[in-house]
C-alpha cells in the first residue's frame, strides 16, 4: 500500500505521484508530506511544489494550482488529466469545468463532466480538464479558443522516473525525526499497523517494511518504534506511509511462482486501495547476468 488517500470520497492519493516519468498527482500543500522518489539509479528523500498556468487569447492568464487534486480552492483551478478516474467527482460546488483538446477548448460547462471509467484511447486522447472556480472561472474563454498550459516540479525533476508520498518523514539523514508523538490523526502514540519505505545512505536500497498490529499476535507499533525498527534494519532515510486496515504486504513465491500474502492485515482480509508501491524484477540483459537483488524478510519480535 502506498499514500494516504481520499477515503470514501474520490480515493484519489492525497500527494505527489509519479509513474513511468509522467506527473499522476502534485504535492499536496502540507508540509508533513514528503516523497521518496527514484532519480537516476538511485532513491532520494525530498519535499517538492508545483505551480502550472494557462495562457489564452490576449494575455490571459489563469493560475494552476494542482494537478489531480481532490478538491478545487476557492477562486484557483486545479488541472484533470487521463489519470484521473472520474468514477468519483471531487466534491466542490460552483465549478466551471473546461475541456481542452489537444490545446483547444472544447467546451466549457458549469459542474463536473459525466463519468467516463472506461473511455476508449480514441475518446481520452489529448483530452484534459481545467476545473476553476470564482473569479479563476470567470474568464472570457471561449469554445475554440487556443490556450498554452505548462507547470514545473521544484526543485527540478526531469529525471524522477517514480515517485510515492506519505507522511511524515521518519528518518532523516539517519536521524529520528523530532515531534514524531504530534502527528495523533494517525494514531501516532498508540501501536497499529504501519507501514513505511526506508532507503540505505546510498540511495541504493529500498526497505519496503509492513508492520501488523491491533491482532493477539501483533500489537503494532507507534511511529517512534517504526523509526526506530527502520534505522535497524538500514534505513539512512524513511516514510511513514498509510497503515492501518490499508498496511499489507504481497509477495511473488520464489517456488511456486504465486503472488501471495505475506502478512496478517488487521481487518482479516486485504483492504482495497488505489495504489500500491512495488518492485518489479527485470530480465537481466546480456551485459548483466546476474539474478536481479530482490529479498524479502519477516520478522517477528515481541519487543523492539
Amino acid at each position: 500500500n502506498g499514500d494516504f488517500f481520499d477515503a470514501g470520497v474520490t480515493s484519489a492519493p492525497l500527494s505527489l505521484l509519479i509513474a513511468d516519468g509522467q506527473l499522476v498527482r502534485s504535492p499536496r500543500n502540507d508540509p508533513d508530506f514528503a516523497s521518496m522518489a527514484i532519480e537516476g539509479d538511485a532513491g532520494i528523500l525530498g519535499s517538492w511544489t508545483w505551480s502550472g498556468q494557462l495562457l489564452g487569447p490576449g494575455g490571459l492568464a489563469i493560475p494552476i494550482a494542482a494537478v489531480n487534486e481532490v478538491s478545487v480552492p476557492a477562486n484557483g483551478a486545479v488541472l484533470y488529466t487521463s489519470h484521473w478516474s472520474w468514477q468519483r467527482n471531487p466534491p466542490t460546488n460552483g465549478v466551471t469545468c473546461i475541456a481542452i483538446r489537444d490545446g483547444v477548448v472544447e467546451s466549457r460547462i458549469a459542474g463536473w463532466p459525466r463519468p467516463t471509467p472506461s473511455p476508449t484511447p480514441a475518446e481520452s486522447s489529448g483530452l484534459i480538464y481545467l476545473a476553476a472556480r470564482g473569479s479563476a472561472a470567470a474568464t472570457s474563454l471561449s469554445v475554440g479558443d487556443a490556450v498554452e498550459i505548462s507547470g514545473q516540479l521544484r526543485p527540478d525533476a526531469e529525471s524522477i522516473i517514480a515517485a510515492f508520498s506519505g507522511k511524515p518523514v521518519l528518518l532523516r539523514d539517519g536521524a529520528i525525526a523530532p515531534d514524531l508523538w504530534k502527528h495523533i490523526g494517525i494514531q501516532s502514540l498508540f501501536p497499529a499497523p504501519r507501514s513505511a519505505a526506508g532507503l540505505t545512505q546510498d540511495g541504493r536500497t529500498l526497505l519496503l517494511v509492513v508492520a501488523d498490529g491491533r491482532q493477539s499476535i501483533a500489537r503494532g507499533l507507534t511511529l517512534s518504534e517504526l523509526a526506530e525498527l527502520m534505522r535497524s534494519l538500514g534505513a539512512w532515510n524513511a516514510l511513514n506511509l498509510d497503515g492501518g486496515g490499508s498496511s499489507s504486504a504481497v509477495v511473488r513465491d520464489p517456488f511456486s511462482g504465486e503472488v501471495v500474502l505475506a502478512n496478517r492485515p488487521s481487518g482479516a482480509s486485504q483492504r482495497p486501495v488505489p495504489y500500491v508501491v512495488g518492485v518489479r524484477a527485470v530480465l537481466p540483459v546480456a551485459e548483466y547476468e546476474a539474478e536481479p537483488d530482490i529479498a524479502f524478510l519477516s520478522i517477528s519480535a515481541d519487543e523492539l
